[in-house]
Protein backbone atom coordinates (compact mmCIF):
# COMPACT_ATOMS: atom_id res chain seq x y z
CA UNK A 1 0.00 0.00 0.00
CA UNK A 2 1.57 3.26 -1.17
CA UNK A 3 1.41 6.09 2.10
CA UNK A 4 -0.76 8.84 2.13
CA UNK A 5 0.75 12.06 0.99
CA UNK A 6 -0.32 15.49 0.93
CA UNK A 7 -1.85 17.14 -2.80
CA UNK A 8 -1.42 20.55 -3.09
CA UNK A 9 -2.91 22.27 -6.10
CA UNK A 10 -0.21 24.04 -8.33
CA UNK A 11 0.74 25.37 -11.86
CA UNK A 12 4.42 25.44 -13.30
CA UNK A 13 5.25 24.55 -9.69
CA UNK A 14 3.78 27.04 -7.13
CA UNK A 15 0.90 26.60 -5.29
CA UNK A 16 -2.00 27.63 -6.17
CA UNK A 17 -4.41 26.61 -3.14
CA UNK A 18 -5.84 28.79 -0.32
CA UNK A 19 -8.49 26.19 1.30
CA UNK A 20 -9.15 23.31 0.33
CA UNK A 21 -13.23 21.85 0.70
CA UNK A 22 -14.57 19.15 -1.91
CA UNK A 23 -12.82 16.42 -2.97
CA UNK A 24 -14.31 13.82 -5.21
CA UNK A 25 -11.71 10.98 -6.75
CA UNK A 26 -12.64 9.37 -9.92
CA UNK A 27 -10.71 6.14 -10.11
CA UNK A 28 -11.61 6.00 -14.31
CA UNK A 29 -9.24 8.24 -15.02
CA UNK A 30 -7.08 8.16 -11.90
CA UNK A 31 -8.03 11.99 -11.24
CA UNK A 32 -8.40 14.09 -8.18
CA UNK A 33 -10.81 16.89 -8.39
CA UNK A 34 -11.00 18.70 -5.70
CA UNK A 35 -12.77 22.49 -4.21
CA UNK A 36 -10.93 25.87 -3.26
CA UNK A 37 -13.32 28.18 -1.10
CA UNK A 38 -10.53 31.14 -1.75
CA UNK A 39 -9.24 33.25 0.69
CA UNK A 40 -11.21 32.99 4.40
CA UNK A 41 -10.18 36.42 4.92
CA UNK A 42 -12.11 37.88 2.03
CA UNK A 43 -15.69 38.89 1.91
CA UNK A 44 -17.99 38.04 -1.02
CA UNK A 45 -15.73 37.43 -4.16
CA UNK A 46 -14.63 35.59 -6.82
CA UNK A 47 -11.88 33.10 -5.90
CA UNK A 48 -12.87 29.87 -5.34
CA UNK A 49 -11.91 27.75 -7.88
CA UNK A 50 -12.55 23.84 -8.63
CA UNK A 51 -9.31 22.27 -10.00
CA UNK A 52 -8.54 18.40 -11.58
CA UNK A 53 -5.13 16.76 -10.95
CA UNK A 54 -4.63 13.53 -13.32
CA UNK A 55 -2.26 11.02 -12.24
CA UNK A 56 -3.44 11.24 -8.35
CA UNK A 57 -2.23 8.18 -7.25
CA UNK A 58 1.50 9.05 -7.57
CA UNK A 59 0.67 12.59 -6.46
CA UNK A 60 2.58 14.26 -4.06
CA UNK A 61 3.16 17.60 -2.87
CA UNK A 62 2.95 20.66 -4.88
CA UNK A 63 0.99 18.71 -8.24
CA UNK A 64 0.18 20.82 -11.11
CA UNK A 65 -3.47 20.99 -12.16
CA UNK A 66 -4.64 19.74 -15.85
CA UNK A 67 -7.95 21.81 -15.09
CA UNK A 68 -8.75 25.00 -13.30
CA UNK A 69 -11.61 27.55 -13.44
CA UNK A 70 -11.61 30.30 -11.83
CA UNK A 71 -12.97 34.48 -12.19
CA UNK A 72 -15.53 36.07 -11.85
CA UNK A 73 -17.50 34.98 -15.07
CA UNK A 74 -17.45 31.62 -12.63
CA UNK A 75 -19.80 33.11 -10.43
CA UNK A 76 -17.92 31.45 -7.66
CA UNK A 77 -17.12 32.68 -4.48
CA UNK A 78 -17.25 30.02 -2.08
CA UNK A 79 -17.50 26.30 -4.09
CA UNK A 80 -18.08 24.70 -0.60
CA UNK A 81 -18.60 21.42 -1.90
CA UNK A 82 -18.63 19.36 -5.51
CA UNK A 83 -20.04 16.19 -6.99
CA UNK A 84 -18.58 14.55 -10.44
CA UNK A 85 -21.29 12.33 -12.29
CA UNK A 86 -18.25 10.91 -14.83
CA UNK A 87 -18.87 13.78 -17.17
CA UNK A 88 -20.18 17.13 -15.43
CA UNK A 89 -18.45 18.96 -12.00
CA UNK A 90 -21.45 20.01 -10.02
CA UNK A 91 -20.31 22.99 -7.16
CA UNK A 92 -22.53 23.87 -4.52
CA UNK A 93 -21.62 27.68 -3.99
CA UNK A 94 -21.89 28.95 -0.91
CA UNK A 95 -21.81 32.68 -1.28
CA UNK A 96 -23.72 32.95 -4.67
CA UNK A 97 -26.43 30.86 -3.22
CA UNK A 98 -26.15 28.45 -6.15
CA UNK A 99 -25.56 25.04 -7.81
CA UNK A 100 -23.39 25.00 -10.49
CA UNK A 101 -23.07 23.02 -13.30
CA UNK A 102 -19.63 22.82 -15.60
CA UNK A 103 -20.17 20.39 -18.66
CA UNK A 104 -17.10 17.72 -19.90
CA UNK A 105 -15.21 18.93 -16.54
CA UNK A 106 -12.40 17.01 -17.13
CA UNK A 107 -12.05 18.13 -20.91
CA UNK A 108 -12.51 21.47 -19.93
CA UNK A 109 -10.60 24.23 -21.30
CA UNK A 110 -10.42 26.02 -17.65
CA UNK A 111 -10.32 29.66 -17.13
CA UNK A 112 -12.79 32.39 -16.50
CA UNK A 113 -15.91 30.49 -17.84
CA UNK A 114 -19.74 30.76 -16.37
CA UNK A 115 -20.84 27.92 -15.28
CA UNK A 116 -22.91 25.64 -18.07
CA UNK A 117 -26.43 25.19 -15.67
CA UNK A 118 -26.87 27.01 -12.72
CA UNK A 119 -30.28 26.52 -10.37
CA UNK A 120 -30.75 28.99 -7.48
CA UNK A 121 -30.50 27.61 -3.57
CA UNK A 122 -29.81 29.21 -0.63
CA UNK A 123 -26.96 28.84 1.21
CA UNK A 124 -25.88 25.26 -0.02
CA UNK A 125 -23.27 23.29 2.24
CA UNK A 126 -22.90 19.99 0.10
CA UNK A 127 -24.14 18.41 -3.15
CA UNK A 128 -24.16 14.80 -4.10
CA UNK A 129 -25.97 12.61 -6.89
CA UNK A 130 -27.99 9.70 -6.35
CA UNK A 131 -27.33 7.01 -8.20
CA UNK A 132 -30.79 6.01 -11.07
CA UNK A 133 -31.17 2.53 -9.69
CA UNK A 134 -31.56 4.13 -5.66
CA UNK A 135 -33.75 7.32 -6.83
CA UNK A 136 -36.51 5.44 -8.16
Amino acid sequence: MRPVSRVSPAEAGVDISDNLHGIVYVEATDTLLLSDVGAVTVGANDDGEPFAIGGASFASGLSNVSVRIGGPATRLGNPVDIAFDGRNLYVAEKTFDNIHRFDDFLDHPGGNAAPDRSMAFSKPESVALIPTAIGR
